[in-house]
């Protein structure tokens, strides 16, 4: 995530996705996503981005992940955190 910021620092592109689809399946928790949010939010924070997931979603994965993340980012929000 930090690579690409430095790729992308100075320019205009809206960058999408952060998320991988694997990551709302098995083995992962979703204590594992929660982290990988708040690092991707902590990094593109200040800088207009859509949180999407970066890829296909497993059939196992728990769809349940999209309103915790929802959830999480309006709460970090809230907070004072990544106010752009």
């Amino acid at each position: 995530m930090a690579e690409m910021r430095a790729i992308a620092e100075g320019d205009t592109a809206i960058l999408w996705g952060g998320v991988p689809g694997i990551m709302f399946a098995p083995p992962y928790s979703w204590e594992q996503m929660q982290s990988h949010v708040l690092q991707l939010m902590d990094c593109w924070g200040q800088r207009p981005f859509i949180v999407g997931v970066a890829d296909q979603v497993p059939p196992d994965g728990d769809i349940q992940f999209c309103r915790k993340i929802s959830q999480l980012i309006q709460s970090e929000r809230t907070k004072g955190k990544w106010t752009n």
